[in-house]
């Protein structure tokens, strides 16, 4: 079986490995503006991220069977519309594809206060979406290339998602294609010495930040970090770097590698995340990894997973007062019984994923 990987960011890119077996022959397409070398023992291409590279990307797909499409961005929506309709997709959903759709139900009042303000770059933000839209159209009128998002989902074959919970969830909003388990690797507990307290994963404002430095106020806050070295700059952005700042927290600006990362996160015993949607998994699973305490928003899917699963997670409300009272780590007993209870969790979703590719191939025959 011969599968095209075609990715938008570098950071998962590795997930290739997931289908590197004997009768699958992987190449991988990155359309990325990052200067990066891809040190994968696959076949590799890079692209600049423009609509002139699609017809380049495309002709890859030209003798595959299977088409993985890592998030679904404008380019790659344009990419499923485009593919041979004898051509396998499947949709490794990363979330804000359809929760951008809805976004203020996931924004709380702080950060919806922020992003409702009128700025004087407004004009520049309508000038440059004018300019992508019109190029969008451009490309739509004398290339053939369909922007249509439903129309890509229509097209695709299965949507790859961390949790059937979410799926059945977003299923009753939208018409996706069947449900493929993306497969969750067992952890182990690798160490529990740390007293920091790490705040959000990125830039991005579905963290909620600043409804979290709210409730901060008039306490100390000495020992956080606020993660601000991943994702798009923007006002809300600016905001929360100047009411860390004012908070006496720390922001980390440069981009870290990966080993350098787990680092940082093997610095602190505490990690909250406001957000209202399922997101920054990768972090919440380095941070069970490293035995911390995690605190989780109510209306976060993951929180309820979690919960049913008796792993021990807690809410914003309880951070709130746990920092009053310094309650911010957990025992080595209770970071032991939370990754028992996740590796049983996920323990089928590799033999699930495996059993689902090999009917993919089934199918081609």
């Amino acid at each position: 079986m011969k599968i095209l990987h075609i990715h938008s960011d570098k950071k998962f890119i590795s997930e290739t490995l997931r289908y590197q077996y004997d009768n699958i022959n992987n190449t991988i397409v990155l359309l990325s503006n990052d200067d990066i070398e891809l040190d994968l023992e696959i076949k590799s291409i890079r692209f600049r991220l423009n609509f002139l590279t699609l017809k380049k990307v495309l002709s890859y797909s030209e003798g595959v069977d299977l088409v993985v499409l890592y998030d679904l961005t404008t380019y790659h929506i344009a990419i499923a519309n485009a593919l041979s309709p004898e051509i396998k997709i499947i949709w490794r959903f990363f979330g804000q594809e359809l929760y951008m759709l809805d976004k203020q139900a996931y924004l709380a009042d702080y950060t919806k206060k922020i992003n409702n303000v009128t700025k004087s770059s407004f004009f520049n933000k309508v000038k440059a979406s004018l300019s992508y839209r019109i190029k969008r159209q451009v490309y739509s009128l004398f290339y053939g290339y369909n922007f249509n998002l439903f129309q890509a989902i229509s097209r695709i074959s299965y949507m790859m998602v961390l949790f059937k919970e979410e799926y059945d969830l977003l299923n009753k909003k939208y018409a996706l294609p069947p449900f493929l388990q993306i497969p969750l690797n067992h952890i182990e507990l690798k160490r529990l010495n740390g007293n920091k307290i790490l705040l959000g994963n990125s830039k991005n404002d579905f963290n909620n930040h600043l409804d979290v430095l709210h409730l901060l106020r008039g306490i100390d806050t000495s020992n956080c970090i606020i993660p601000l070295n991943y994702g798009t700059d923007s006002y809300y952005a600016e905001r929360v770097l100047q009411e860390a700042r004012d908070q006496k927290i720390s922001v980390l600006n440069t981009f870290l590698p990966y080993s350098e990362y787990e680092d940082l996160l093997a610095s602190c015993s505490t990690f909250v995340l406001n957000s209202y949607r399922q997101m920054a998994v990768g972090n919440i699973l380095l941070a069970l990894k490293n035995g911390m305490k995690i605190y989780l928003h109510q209306n976060n899917l993951v929180y309820h997973i979690f919960k049913s699963h008796d792993i021990r997670v807690f809410t914003i409300e309880e951070f709130s007062q746990d920092m009053v009272v310094g309650d911010l780590s957990i025992s080595k007993n209770i970071a032991l019984h939370n990754i028992e209870k996740y590796n049983f969790m996920v323990r089928s979703s590799k033999s699930e994923f495996l059993r689902s590719l090999a009917k993919i191939e089934q199918d081609l025959d």
